[in-house]
């Protein structure tokens, strides 16, 4: 038997989340609907290590960008969540509820996200990679 559907969260107000000189900023909005602003370049990358130096279960390595990739996608439709993340003001990804693999997501093999031309020619492939 398929598992119960989870009820959507409502998500209002603005987190600040920072570390290390790095800050992200998470704001809900109406319909599920986040943005996740990240100021610059720089922050983005600081934020990537501390991800990959967490470990998985049991103390074994994380996993890789792409499945991180992916549980982030699941458990955002799982919740009937939609993020759209926005590096230096400018939007560069969407991912979570109704959002489908764009291009360059199926070419990465990403899962469902949606990421921006303007992404592309600023981070490259080099973010996602792993």
């Amino acid at each position: 038997m398929p598992p119960a559907p989870t009820p959507p969260l409502h998500v209002e107000g603005t987190l600040t989340v920072s570390t290390n000189g790095a800050a992200v900023r998470i704001t809900g909005g109406p319909e599920g609907q986040l943005r996740v602003e990240i100021d610059d370049l720089a922050t983005l990358q600081k934020l990537r290590e501390l991800a990959n130096a967490l470990p998985g279960p049991g103390g074994a390595a994380g996993p890789s960008k792409r499945e991180q990739t992916r549980r982030a996608a699941e458990a955002l439709d799982r919740f009937g969540l939609t993020a759209t993340i926005v590096l230096a003001g400018q939007p560069i990804a969407t991912v979570g509820r109704g959002v489908t693999a764009g291009a360059v997501s199926k070419l990465m093999n990403l899962g469902p996200i949606d990421i921006s031309k303007s992404a592309v020619l600023k981070l490259g492939g080099s973010l996602f990679t792993n």
